[in-house]
């Protein structure tokens, strides 16, 4: 029985643990949004999320770590929304025509324009 204690315990910190992830990623997301890079200062993302900057360090090692984090968390969010547009049944002209629109709607987005802009 111990061991299932145990074992409940790894996963209650595991699960702890990507919920301060995913508070780190979006706080810095709105941040580097609101900012840009230069500006940015990692103690305000900290502050937003209310964790230490010693955890945050250690999930990415620097602001530019952080950084690349957010833009991999935004290229995956970016794919995953290309799937739905992508449409098996329609001929393939139209296919790439869908999945294309769909990607400039994306890339000119406001968030999109904000970060990358």
């Amino acid at each position: 029985m111990a061991r299932n204690i145990v074992a409940d315990s790894d996963a209650h910190s595991t699960d702890r643990g990507i919920v301060r992830r995913r508070a780190f990623l979006e706080s810095a997301l709105q941040v580097f949004c609101e900012r840009g890079y230069e500006r940015t200062n990692i103690n305000d993302v900290v502050r937003l999320v209310g964790g230490s900057l010693a955890t945050l360090y250690s999930q990415y090692g620097s602001k530019e770590g952080l950084f690349v984090a957010v833009l991999d968390e935004c290229n995956s969010r970016f794919a995953a929304s290309l799937c739905p547009a992508a449409d098996v049944r329609l001929p393939l002209s139209e296919g790439l025509q869908r999945i294309g629109e769909h990607y400039l709607r994306q890339a000119l987005s406001r968030e999109s324009r904000q970060f990358f802009g």
